[in-house]
């Protein structure tokens, strides 16, 4: 069970990715299973969910020293919901994703 007391800070420096990264190999259509499929479909609309969320908090933040961690933060969000969408292969088609 996850304890937070015993668990080790990350630093925020730590979750910028490079390019190599943050540039998965996507899966393949023919062979995935529908299981990892819908886990990516998922993780993309959190991934989004959070980026919505987090710009709609700095918009209503006033304090300034808040709003540049935030700035941050929304930034290494930015490259995950990255990283997780590009796991989707390229030629796959919308009607693909979906059904």
């Amino acid at each position: 069970m996850l304890n937070p007391f015993k668990e080790k800070t990350i630093k925020l420096e730590d979750g910028f990715m490079d390019w190599n990264t943050m540039y998965p190999k996507s899966y393949s259509k023919a062979d995935v299973d529908p299981y990892t499929k819908t886990r990516i479909i998922l993780m993309n609309g959190i991934e989004t969910e959070a980026a919505i969320f987090l710009h709609q908090f700095h918009r209503h933040c006033q304090d300034n020293n808040i709003r540049r961690e935030l700035a941050a933060v929304r930034r290494i969000e930015q490259m995950q919901q990255k990283h997780i969408n590009w796991l989707k292969p390229i030629d796959e088609t919308p009607l693909e994703t979906t059904k």
